[in-house]
């Protein structure tokens, strides 16, 4: 896949399923969630000082060169200031080429770490797609507190993870996948997931 038309890729599914997330109160029974989590079917960690986390991406997805996600985030400062009601800025993408499985790691530094910010990001998703395509679900993993969107459509499928955080760090990851491959990689997503870490 040339460059160009990775980064066009890779925006187009984002801007497809836009935004989301849920609540941030620990107070409503949210429960801690294990993963469990096969080295085997990751790539090797990866870190972000700026976020403070750290985790695998999927096996098989590369990380993109830096002028790719240069492109892509260019392309997002457009796009932020046009419709978005969350600014979108892509940290680093991974993506399996040949299945066009990508893995999207993006600050929201817009997103506040509060009820009232993440229900109008949740709202948005809603709004964006057909509600019968959305699985919303909040749950705790090592000391995070992640909102999970499942989106699912004829095409593809997407797991959009918002985590609020303080001082404007709050991120998302994003993972999507062709429908007709999903069943292969329930377990290399949920592998990955599970790695999600503070740094």
């Amino acid at each position: 896949m040339k460059c160009f038309n990775c980064g066009m890729f890779l925006l187009l599914i984002i801007m497809i399923y836009g935004c989301d997330s849920q609540k941030d109160s620990r107070k409503n029974g949210i429960q801690q969630i294990g993963f469990k989590v096969d080295p085997a079917l990751l790539e090797a960690p990866y870190q972000d000082s700026t976020l403070g986390i750290v985790f695998s991406p999927p096996k098989g997805c590369s990380r993109m060169p830096k002028d790719i996600v240069i492109e892509v985030k260019d392309q997002f400062k457009t796009l932020n200031t046009i419709s978005a009601p969350f600014a979108i800025e892509p940290h680093q993408i991974f993506l399996n080429e040949e299945n066009h499985f990508a893995c999207i790691l993006s600050k929201l530094p817009v997103l506040a770490n509060s009820d009232s910010s993440v229900y109008i990001y949740q709202q948005a998703i809603r709004d964006s797609t057909d509600e019968k395509q959305v699985k919303q679900t909040s749950f705790l993993h090592n000391g995070l507190l992640i909102h999970q969107s499942l989106i699912i459509n004829p095409i593809m499928i997407q797991f959009k993870l918002i985590i609020p955080q303080s001082e404007s760090n709050s991120f998302q990851i994003d993972y999507v996948i062709p429908k007709s491959i999903y069943a292969d990689y329930i377990e290399v997503i949920e592998s990955s997931i599970g790695s999600i870490k503070k740094q």
